[in-house]
């Protein structure tokens, strides 16, 4: 089995949320950056290293 990230930029929030919205548990928002992968939505231990985490991170950078 082969691991799959996809991110998409979408242009707003909104749109963005919608879109995770429709991935289930396979999407994971952060702003107008959707992520997607398997369990995207259950990857939010703060405590390890995620995609989901790198992502939030992002956004809290210079």
């Amino acid at each position: 089995m082969t691991d799959q990230l996809t991110v998409y930029k979408l242009t707003d929030m909104d749109e963005a949320a919608a879109f995770a919205q429709d991935l289930g548990q396979n999407g994971y928002q952060s702003d107008w950056i959707v992520l997607e992968y398997k369990d995207a939505a259950q990857d939010s231990d703060s405590t390890k290293a995620t995609y989901a985490g790198i992502a939030d991170g992002m956004w809290a950078s210079d």
